[in-house]
């Protein structure tokens, strides 16, 4: 769908069938220029004209032999120059790289048989070299963006948990949570000549309940809820440098200075935050707010985008 700031839809497209989980669409659109990318949850991707939803071409994941997850497919695909990063998952094609333009499969990726979870990726640059960092169901990796050779991995905290969080990359430093029924740990990325390593720095033992959120990392802070509280952790140390039970656990971005939490409740915080203490400036629950308001927050040309299931509230931001 494509809305307007009044909530008028423009324009409506297909894409493909659902897959039969209860969740429906699971993933965000990805805009790169006047072209919109969208992975549905039985892994169709799509390119659309960003202008009238016209479909300009179309990939299905079945083509490299991809591993449905459990709960479905629910990325958001990376636009890295001209190539639109996938994650089909499974033997053949763990990641693939799509030309933007058309579809056709630039690289699938190398030394990897990992099948994916629910986890959105990022791009980075470690050691001079362009890369994909994601977590899979089987570990943290980074994969070259120009070839999609496994570049590092580390596994042992992320086999088997639900790996839904984007990683966060501080200097040479990767800190990923797995969420539920896993952990998290900071691993710090080397290289030798050509060969890449990962070595871990700490490792959090506790199972963490932050499964659907996400943090913010800032100036080698990670911000968000872990579970017991919304605070801030160091993250070279891994420690808690403190912790607000009274903001509930969900998602959190930031922006011009401040942080905004959605709870999965549905309590939106507006909060002042920095490495020794947290203020709450503002707080309201959003209509009709319940156990599931579960998606990201985003947030663009002064206004915030809350959705619950299948509503959509667009707020004004902006300073008066």
């Amino acid at each position: 769908l494509c809305l307007d700031l009044d909530g008028n839809k423009l324009w409506s497209a297909r894409n493909g069938k659902v897959a039969g989980t209860r969740y429906g669409a699971q993933g965000s659109v990805t805009v790169d220029g006047d072209t919109a990318y969208v992975v549905n949850e039985a892994g169709r991707v799509a390119a659309l004209a960003a202008a009238d939803g016209k479909e300009l071409w179309d990939r299905d994941f079945k083509e490299f032999a991809g591993r449905v997850p459990r709960y479905r497919y629910a990325e958001s695909p990376l636009v890295s120059s001209d190539k639109l990063i996938c994650q089909p998952g499974g033997a053949e094609a763990s990641l693939v790289a799509l030309d933007k333009r058309t579809g056709k499969a630039v690289w699938k990726s190398k030394g990897m048989k990992d099948t994916v979870t629910y986890c959105s990726g990022l791009v980075t640059t470690l050691h001079e070299v362009r890369q994909v960092v994601v977590v899979t169901e089987q570990g943290l990796v980074g994969v070259d963006d120009k070839t999609g050779a496994l570049l590092w991995r580390y596994d042992k905290p992320y086999t088997g948990a639900r790996n839904s969080l984007t990683p966060v990359v501080w200097q040479d430093h990767v800190f990923a949570e797995s969420g539920h029924k896993g952990k998290s740990a900071l691993v710090k990325v080397g290289r030798e000549e050509d060969v890449f390593s990962a070595t871990v720095v700490w490792e959090e033992p506790e199972r963490l309940p932050s499964h659907l959120g996400g943090y913010v990392g800032l100036d080698g802070k990670v911000y968000g809820h872990n579970g017991r509280g919304w605070g801030c952790r160091d993250m070279l140390t891994g420690k808690d440098l403190y912790r607000k039970k009274e903001i509930g656990n969900g998602s959190t971005i930031h922006a011009d200075g401040r942080f905004y939490s959605l709870s999965n409740g549905g309590t939106l915080s507006l909060l002042e935050a920095d490495e020794k203490d947290c203020r709450v400036v503002s707080r309201f629950a959003i209509p009709t707010a319940g156990s599931r308001t579960w998606a990201r927050l985003a947030l663009a040309n002064g206004h915030l985008y809350v959705r619950r299931e299948d509503q959509l509230f667009v707020y004004d931001i902006r300073k008066k």
